[in-house]
């Protein structure tokens, strides 16, 4: 699953394979960094939102991205 970082998207959740997100058309990446692959959000607040990734360069363990 790819998940869209536009702040505004109401629907975040995008299939794998997929350019562009489905729900408001900005392009997708797969990974940020070519490191860490975002897998939801889990927080926002005034200056930005909270990411769950994998780590790519550390075997995709689990880490946070603001």
């Amino acid at each position: 699953m790819i998940y869209c970082l536009n702040p505004d998207c109401s629907r975040p959740h995008n299939s794998d394979g997929t350019d562009s997100c489905q729900s408001c058309g900005r392009i997708l990446k797969d990974c940020l960094r070519n490191r860490y692959k975002i897998t939801k959000a889990i927080g926002q607040g005034g200056f930005g939102k909270t990411y769950l990734t994998e780590d790519r360069d550390r075997l995709n363990q689990l880490c946070v991205v603001k």
